[in-house]
C-alpha cells in the first residue's frame, strides 16, 4: 500500500483531465468490468471518487506495475501508454472514448528542447516574486510525487 498523500485542489483545471467524465469511465467499465480505475489528481472530483488509485503519472505507472490486476482504465494524458505497456506487456490499458491528449505537452519535443538549449531562444523572464511562487509550486509538486 502506498503512503497517503495530501492534495491541494486549486481553482482551474487541466483541459485533457477535465474532459474525462464519470459517464466515460462507466462506458469502459461496462465492457471491462474487472478493470481498476487509475486517475491523475487533475481529473474532476467525480472521476477521482470513482478511482481505485489516484496519483501522479509515475504513481499510476508504479501502481499498475505492482498490481496483480490485469486490466486498467487510465484517466490521464495518453502519453503514459508507452511506459505502461513497456512495464506491463501482459496487462491491458483502456482509455475513455475521448482519449485525453494535451496539445501543449505535444509541443515539447527533444528537438525543440535541444534547439532552446543551444540557442537560448525563448528565454522566459519573471519578476522575482512570481519566480519564487512558481519555484515553490514546482518543489511542492516534486514533494508530492515522491
Amino acid at each position: 500500500m502506498l503512503p497517503e498523500k495530501h492534495f491541494i485542489f486549486n481553482e482551474g483545471f487541466c483541459p485533457p483531465h477535465n474532459r474525462i467524465t464519470k459517464n466515460d469511465i462507466q462506458k469502459v467499465l461496462k465492457i471491462h468490468p474487472d478493470a481498476k480505475v487509475l486517475a491523475h489528481p487533475e481529473c474532476t472530483m467525480e472521476v477521482i471518487q470513482m478511482a481505485d488509485y489516484v496519483g501522479s503519472t509515475s504513481g499510476i505507472i508504479d501502481f499498475a506495475t505492482k498490481s496483480m490486476d490485469k486490466e486498467f482504465v487510465v484517466c490521464t494524458e495518453q502519453g503514459i501508454t508507452y511506459q505502461l505497456k513497456q512495464n506491463n506487456p501482459q496487462k491491458q490499458f483502456y482509455f475513455t472514448e475521448n482519449i485525453p491528449v494535451c496539445q501543449n505537452m505535444k509541443k515539447i519535443t527533444l528537438e525543440n528542447v535541444e534547439h532552446v538549449l543551444r540557442t537560448m531562444e525563448n528565454k522566459i523572464e519573471l519578476e522575482e516574486d512570481l519566480r519564487v511562487k512558481a519555484e515553490g509550486a514546482l518543489e511542492k509538486m516534486h514533494e508530492i510525487a515522491q
